[in-house]
């Protein structure tokens, strides 16, 4: 018998007696793991809306009629961030926090400097560690808020 890579589901060979327990593991780790995922999907929708009847969050996101689009705004702000300054402030348009996410990204230097973030209504907070370092990092930040 092999497993799967990724899920290290059985994977019963040619030359295997057939044993239904290995399919009924797999089919119960699978129910498991869905369920799951349409747990966090609930969570994501509760957080940003319920598409209308007939559409999924996905549709909603990808259609080109944007009389009916679940996305409110799309922003984007870049910053620099220096070895002797430790907490940076970016202001943005007002966006409801609760309905909004942050998708980080780095512009300049490739090694890692621990930095974290809070977006408040109109502002994006940027806080790292001291590094060691003279030149400075610029990141970039997406603000999408939903409807």
């Amino acid at each position: 018998m092999n497993y799967s890579n990724n899920y290290g589901l059985a994977l019963p060979e040619e030359d295997d007696f057939y044993d239904i327990n290995p399919i009924s593991e797999n089919f119960a780790a699978l129910d498991e793991a869905l369920a799951e995922t349409a747990a966090e999907t609930e969570t994501i929708s509760d957080r940003i809306g319920t598409p209308p009847a007939g559409q999924t969050l996905v549709s909603l996101l990808t259609q080109k009629d944007t009389s009916s689009s679940v996305i409110k705004s799309i922003q984007h702000v870049s910053t620099g961030i220096t070895s002797n300054v430790y907490e940076t402030t970016c202001s943005i348009s007002t966006v409801n926090p609760a309905k909004s996410f942050v998708i980080m990204e780095r512009l300049k230097k490739t090694w890692e400097v621990p930095i974290s973030y809070t977006l408040s209504a109109n502002a994006v907070t940027i806080s790292h560690e001291k590094f060691n370092v003279g030149e400075g990092y610029i990141f970039g930040f997406w603000i999408i808020e939903f409807v």
